[in-house]
């Protein structure tokens, strides 16, 4: 994935607000697993750097705004059903 030659798991900070970006990157910057490999200021922009830097995580307010989306597009119905799903596919980990 991004970083993890490095051992490093890359992230894409995705946040509408500067102020928020902001503070996700500092928060972020001081864990020594992480490297934020880019910032998105909304979903386009977003998804252009998932594709280019093909992060290890992306933040949760990312994740948070097309959950319903993703839902409607994979046919389920529930956050349980969404979290089992990604369970199976290796796409989170417990814990």
């Amino acid at each position: 994935m991004a970083d993890s030659i490095r051992g490093k798991k890359g992230i894409v900070i995705a946040e509408d607000y500067t102020i928020l970006r902001e503070g996700l990157r500092v928060l972020l910057s001081s864990c020594s697993d992480l490297d934020i490999v880019a910032e998105a200021e909304d979903g386009q922009a977003a998804i252009r750097c998932v594709e280019k830097f093909k992060p290890d995580l992306i933040s949760v307010k990312t994740v948070e705004k097309h959950r319903s989306n993703l839902m409607k597009k994979l046919g389920l119905h529930s956050i349980q059903a969404l979290t089992t799903l990604a369970l199976e596919k290796g796409l989170v980990t417990r814990g």
